[in-house]
Order: C-alpha cells, then structure tokens, then sequence
C-alpha cells in the first residue's frame, strides 16, 4: 500500500475487527481525538503515532498517573506492538490486505 486508508475502509476494518465495540459513531470520535475528524483519506503512521501516546495524564496525580501508565498503556502497549507484529508478518509472507478488508464490490454486494 500507499501507506493511507479510505475513512470508509476504515471505519469497516474497526467494525470487523470488534463489531460490539465499534461503530461509525466511535470510530469517527477516534478521528476527532486525533485530530482527522475531516479527513477522508488517513495516514496510517500518523494515526498509529497518535494511538501510541498515553491518555494526556498531565492533569492526573502522580498517583493516578503512575497507575494508569503501569496498569492500562504498559498492557495497550504490548497488545498494540503483537499487532503490528503480526501485521509484519503477514504481510512479509505476502498477506493480502483484501483478506482482512473485502474490496468495495464485496462490501456493496
């Protein structure tokens, strides 16, 4: 790839990947977050860059702080780094991204 997605690709790929936890909705109150709330096309460095960086915790206190960091982002952390791992791998091994995401004559059928 070009290294960006359509919105509406990905949008289908969050709801694929949890349809209980992801819906249009939320997938564009991600966007926002990250400041792509307009953007039809995503970068997807730029959108993991952003997915990587803590819940601002600046206002948080160092107790509250600490504990989150330990006990949420080191373990988003690590499940972030398997995907993008196992994302590596298959695409090392020639994966083809239609397997995860059916091409738009698939989604319209």
């Amino acid at each position: 790839g070009d290294g960006w997605i359509d919105r509406h690709h990905l949008v289908l790929t969050f709801m694929k990947l949890d349809p209980n936890a992801w819906d249009l909705s939320r997938v564009n109150a991600l966007l926002d977050g990250a400041g792509m709330c307009r953007t039809e096309r995503i970068q997807y460095s730029r959108l993991i860059e952003w997915l990587a960086q803590p819940i601002p915790a600046k206002r948080r206190a160092v107790a509250e702080r600490r504990r989150f960091l330990e006990e949420e982002w080191a373990q988003f952390e690590t499940e972030l780094r398997q995907e993008l791992d196992a994302v590596r791998s298959r695409h090392a091994s020639s994966f083809s991204p239609h397997e995860v995401v059916p091409s738009q004559v698939v989604l319209a059928g």
